[in-house]
């Protein structure tokens, strides 16, 4: 039950960052790489949402194949974040992040992890209802090496500190070690909803940093 209370909070928190991130495209376009944060946002809006109300829908076929958009969702849309750090550097004016290489080596990286993913994960996937802590959910039957999330963190490890360095921003920072951290402890807390919640202040930590590049750039 305090799991599915966590979830709803955190699908409402995601509406929030969605309509911050709508309001910042207002006043600087919409039409801009790093917007590529706001289809993040509504994956992870989706994936949250899903899981809160899973036991309500019921096991069928409806919420096994809604839980299965959460795969291809997290396949598609998280290495999107890459582009956001190759942005988010050009941002801080870092004349090598404005060439053409660096343009075109973050969107074939972005496009190999999305690969990796659909071929280690989504393909073939097979999945089965699942309890947990009152949730209900369908997932995996397999467990695989999450080499797309280790590949887009280290991108955005390596994005932050060079922000922290270049521009004496440190939230970006903050948030990614919070989510390394997160994902790293396994805390004793009777809870599968605390790796969402590391990935909202991560998520967070973006549009605030986001928000932040903005407002230099003006």
């Amino acid at each position: 039950m305090i799991d599915t209370f966590i979830y709803l909070l955190i699908t409402a928190a995601y509406m929030i960052l969605f309509i911050i991130g709508l309001f910042l495209t207002k006043k600087n376009g919409l039409f801009k790489t790093e917007n590529v944060l706001l289809l993040v946002i509504l994956a992870l809006l989706y994936d949250n949402a899903t899981l809160a109300f899973g036991k309500y829908i019921g096991e069928s076929q409806v919420l096994e194949q809604l839980n299965l958009a959460r795969y291809w969702l997290h396949a598609l849309i998280t290495p999107l974040l890459v582009l956001f750090a190759w942005k988010s550097l050009v941002n801080a004016t870092f004349g090598w992040a404005r060439t053409s290489i660096a343009k075109w080596i973050a969107i074939f990286y972005t496009l190999a992890l999305i690969s990796v993913e659909l071929m280690t994960v989504v393909f073939g996937l097979t999945l089965e209802s699942s309890w947990e802590f009152g949730v209900l959910s369908y997932e995996s039957t397999e467990s695989a090496v999450p080499i797309m999330i280790i590949g887009v963190m280290l991108v955005l490890l390596v994005a932050s500190i060079l922000i922290l360095w270049k521009q004496k921003w440190i939230w970006f920072l903050l948030g990614v070690l919070v989510m390394w951290i997160g994902a790293m402890i396994d805390l004793p807390i009777p809870s599968s909803a605390l790796t969402n919640g590391f990935e909202l202040l991560l998520i967070t930590s973006l549009v605030a940093t986001k928000a932040y590049q903005d407002q230099k750039v003006l």
